[in-house]
């Protein structure tokens, strides 16, 4: 009785919010002028971060839109403020309508505190408003049961939340709005090769002290360790090296003296989604700490396909991933 009490006590201090919210989403303009109800049949999405990020962004709000027969939005507008990142979900067929402006702040944006209290109280995460803040890293189950119209705030980090329609999700992204002439080339001369080994290396950003103390690195021992168990389960395969920062791998691994090294050199006209689609095309995969190695590895996988992880994937401590790494996956120590 007394929990329940607090726990609408709390839900009155937080109903002056709820209504700002609702009033504020209750008229959008769209990128044509126009007003609109918020009252449509419809998940959003604001998509923020490399491709990686988007992705799973996409794959959880293409979930929730499916489970409620819904219009999947995409809000781009983060990208508009970007230097470094672009907007990639338009480099291959999503199914969903795109717009910008209409995206609305989460109550636990707005009031963290507040409903973090009023989750601990319920032992769940509460949908209050028109958006679903995510509360933390790992999976939550009732995201799958949210109804429309809702909004997603949040990174969506996990395999489950489109467990059920993995299968179309991999055709999505297998469907390129315009392949490059590269890819096409790459991918013949890839199934030429028979049996590799796709191994990424993610260095750019991560080398910035602030990236490097949250993501880590990982390193030559890592990819020694799992270079070493790949060539005990599979024999000495050629290794296909993906990196975004080609000059440093080469450097850092010094493989060409004992692996028939393929280093993948994509050129400007390719977009992001193309080099993931090749490395899922490798017979086992050697991943970075990284979304971007993560989906590589996910496009391709089945269980008898080897896949090795770097752990911690994350150095921060305080980040939850039990939920993002597939059951089968080999996790090696960095270092």
């Amino acid at each position: 009785m007394k929990k329940s009490i607090i726990t609408a006590a709390l839900s009155s201090v937080l109903a002056l919010g709820i209504s700002a919210e609702a009033l504020a989403v209750e008229w959008n303009v769209s990128v044509w002028g126009k007003r609109r109800a918020f009252t449509e049949n419809c998940v959003r999405i604001r998509p923020v971060g490399g491709l990686g990020n988007q992705l799973f962004t996409f794959a959880a709000g293409r979930e929730v839109a499916r489970r409620n027969n819904a219009t999947l939005v995409i809000d781009d507008t983060w990208f508009a403020t970007q230097a470094t990142r672009q907007y990639e979900l338009d480099s291959f067929h999503t199914g969903a309508h795109v717009e910008s402006g209409s995206w609305q702040p989460s109550l636990q944006d707005r009031f963290p505190s507040g409903v973090r209290l009023l989750d601990k109280f319920a032992g769940k995460r509460l949908q209050m408003g028109a958006t679903y803040g995510e509360p933390n890293f790992f999976y939550h189950p009732e995201v799958l049961t949210l109804r429309t119209p809702v909004s997603l705030s949040g990174f969506f980090q996990s395999f489950k939340y489109f467990l059920d329609s993995q299968h179309e999700v991999r055709n999505a992204l297998r469907s390129l709005t315009n392949p490059s002439l590269w890819f096409l080339q790459q991918a013949e001369r890839l199934k030429d090769l028979g049996e590799w080994v796709a191994l990424h290396v993610r260095r750019g950003d991560y080398l910035e002290p602030s990236t490097e103390d949250f993501h880590g690195l990982a390193g030559s021992t890592y990819y020694g360790r799992a270079l070493s168990h790949l060539k005990k389960s599979l024999g000495k395969l050629p290794i296909v090296l993906f990196s975004d920062d080609l000059s440093e791998a080469e450097r850092l691994l010094d493989l060409s003296a004992h692996y028939d090294v393929h280093v993948m050199h994509s050129p400007p006209e390719s977009r992001a989604i193309e080099s993931i689609n090749l490395m899922s095309l490798s017979t086992a995969s050697v991943l970075a700490n990284s979304s971007f190695s993560w989906w590589g590895a996910w496009l391709g996988d089945d269980p008898d396909r080897p896949v090795l992880c770097p752990r911690p994937w994350f150095q921060a401590r305080n980040l939850d991933y039990r939920d993002l790494l597939l059951p089968h996956w080999i996790s090696l120590g960095i270092d």
